[in-house]
C-alpha cells in the first residue's frame, strides 16, 4: 500500500505515520487519516476500514473503538514564515 502526502517541500511538510491506540493531533494546520482496519471515531464520525477523512486546524482526537486497529495518518505543517495565505 501507498500513502503519499505531496506538499510544498519551500513551504510546509507531512510526515506518514501509523497508529494503532487512541490518540490526539499536535494541532497542526490540517491533516488526512485513511483507515487500514479497525473502527474508529474522528469528531461525529465514525470511520472504519478503507475509508478516510480529514480536518483542518486544531486538536483533534482519533479513537479506537476496538481491541485493534491500524490506521495511517499524516498533519500538514507549515515551515517558518510561510502560511496558507501567502501560497497560491
Amino acid at each position: 500500500m501507498d500513502f503519499n502526502i505531496m506538499t510544498r517541500p519551500d513551504v510546509c511538510k507531512a510526515k506518514v505515520r501509523i497508529a494503532e491506540r487512541t490518540f490526539t493531533t499536535f494541532g497542526s494546520r490540517g491533516g488526512v487519516v485513511f483507515v487500514i482496519n479497525g473502527a474508529w471515531q474522528l469528531g461525529d464520525k465514525l470511520l472504519t476500514t478503507d475509508q478516510g477523512a480529514c480536518w483542518f486546524d486544531g486538536r483533534h482526537t482519533l479513537r479506537l473503538l476496538q481491541p485493534q486497529g491500524k490506521l495511517l495518518f499524516s498533519e500538514i505543517n507549515w515551515l517558518a514564515g510561510h502560511s496558507p495565505d501567502q501560497v497560491q
